[in-house]
C-alpha cells in the first residue's frame, strides 16, 4: 500500500470521480487507526466504534475539498473534523461535552492499581495526595492536559496534533491550566 502522502498526491491529481473513489477509500483506510486513537482518548470504549464511523463518513464526504498539499496539514484537517464530530455526537445525545475521561473514583483506583504510592516516604505520600486532590479539582480538559504534558511527558507538538489545535493554542491552554492549579493550591489546606 502506498504511503498516505502518495495517496494524497494521487487523489489530488485525479480528475475522474470514479478513480477518486478508490483512492479516497485507501486514504480512509490509512487514517482509520489515527482516528481510532484520537476518539479512544476522548470517549468511553462503548462509543468509540460509532464515533469513528461517523468521523470517517464525514471525512469521506468532505474529501474533495481537503488540503492535499502536505500530509501534516491533511491530518490536522482530519483532526478538526474528528473534534467537531465528537462534539456533535455528544450534543445529539443531550450532553454538551464528551464524558469525563476518568472520574474521581477511577483516578483513585488508577493510583492504587499502579502501585505508584508503594514504597514512598510519608512526605512523598502527602505530596501525591495533594497532587491527586489538585487533579480532582481541575476541569477535565486541564486534568488531561497537565497529566499528558507532565506525567506522560508528551511534547506540546504531539498534544497539539492529537487535539487538532495549533502548538500555541495548546501551550496557552497548558499555561492557563497551570495558573488555575496555582489558585487551587493556594486554597487547599496545608
Amino acid at each position: 500500500m502506498d504511503s498516505l502522502e502518495q495517496q494524497l498526491g494521487r487523489y489530488a491529481a485525479m480528475t475522474y470521480p470514479e478513480n477518486r473513489v478508490r483512492v479516497g477509500e485507501s486514504i480512509i483506510v490509512s487514517i482509520y487507526s489515527r482516528m481510532e486513537v484520537y476518539v479512544g482518548s476522548r470517549c468511553p470504549a462503548s462509543d468509540v466504534d460509532d464515533v469513528v464511523q461517523e468521523i470517517l463518513i464525514n471525512i469521506a464526504m468532505a474529501l474533495p475539498g481537503a488540503p492535499m498539499v502536505e500530509t501534516e496539514r491533511f491530518i490536522r484537517w482530519c483532526h478538526g473534523i474528528a473534534r467537531n464530530t465528537v462534539a456533535d455526537y455528544y450534543e445529539k445525545k443531550g450532553r454538551k461535552t464528551t464524558p469525563l475521561l476518568l472520574t474521581e473514583e477511577q483516578w483513585e483506583h488508577w493510583i492504587e492499581a499502579s502501585g505508584v504510592s508503594e514504597g514512598l516516604a510519608r512526605w512523598e505520600q502527602d505530596e501525591l495526595s495533594l497532587a491527586m486532590e489538585l487533579l480532582k479539582r481541575l476541569s477535565d480538559k486541564c486534568r488531561v492536559l497537565l497529566w499528558s504534558r507532565f506525567v506522560e511527558e508528551k511534547p506540546i507538538g504531539e498534544l497539539a496534533d492529537s487535539m487538532a489545535q495549533s502548538y500555541d493554542a495548546v501551550r496557552v491552554a497548558i499555561q492557563r491550566c497551570l495558573d488555575r492549579a496555582r489558585v487551587i493550591l493556594e486554597d487547599l489546606p496545608a
